[in-house]
This record gives C-alpha cells, structure tokens and sequence, in this order.
C-alpha cells in the first residue's frame, strides 16, 4: 500500500474506533507501515495521531508521571489506609512503586547498586578505630 497522509489518518482513527491498541510500541508490532508512514509523513507518530483528532495521553499505555502526580497517588493510598512503607510497596509491584523507584534512581547506577550521591558531593567512607567506634569521613 503507498501512504499517504489521508490514508494514514483513516487508518489510525480507524484503529481507533475499534478499540485498538495505538500506543507506540503495541503498534510497532502490529503495523510497522502505518508506524513508519506516519513518522515520515507527519514527523512523528505522536503528530499523526493528534492530526487524526485524537488525545495522543489517551493512547498512551502508561500515563507521564510527574511528581506532582506521584504525590497525589501517595495521598490518594493514604487515604484508602494501603501500606506505604517501602517494602510494602515494593512487595506490591504496583504502579506506583514502578514509578517512585524510577523516578528515585534518576543519577544512581542502573541497577540501584551504587550509593546516590548529590553532586558535587565524594561518598562518605566508614573507619574503624583502634576502639572499636566507626567514623565517617568523606572520601578524597
């Protein structure tokens, strides 16, 4: 099929009225075509489908989380009486701790495994003295 910006219009918000999954990567396993006519076309998929008439948020599969929206989720459990304390979250593997633990990990390691230390700031190190009591003192 040769796209043009009619027909891909037609497509998304036909694949729209059908309930279709139209997020990025669900439609990239679908109809790469589509995904990559609508680029071209358009400059971006996201383009396209607001060009289609449609709330591109509404297609996402997650929404974009901002801190504002974190704290209101924190609130909002709160109020509900669910566990807040960090294992409990974690055990849970609920959205918001997917998105508290990314949002927490911005400037660690990948993986969590090294200290998150502020910028401009040297880890701290603990000593042992000859009396058995630990320091800390930063390292240089």
């Amino acid at each position: 099929m040769i796209w043009n910006e009619q027909r891909i219009l037609q497509a998304i918000q036909k694949l729209y009225q059908a309930n279709a999954q139209l997020s990025y990567n669900a439609l990239s396993r679908r109809n790469q075509a589509l995904l990559s006519a609508a680029a071209y076309h358009f400059g971006s998929y996201r383009r396209a489908v607001e060009k289609a008439g449609i709330d591109y948020a509404a297609v996402l599969r997650r929404p974009r989380w901002s801190k504002n929206l974190i704290i209101a989720e924190v609130k909002k459990a709160k109020r509900a009486g669910i566990d807040l304390h960090w294992s409990a979250v974690t055990k849970r593997r609920d959205e918001l701790a997917r998105r508290r633990s990314r949002r927490s990990s911005r400037g660690c390691s990948a993986r969590g495994t090294a200290p998150c230390t502020p910028p401009g700031l040297m880890p701290m190190k603990s000593t042992s003295t000859a009396s058995g009591i630990a320091t800390r003192s930063r390292l240089s």
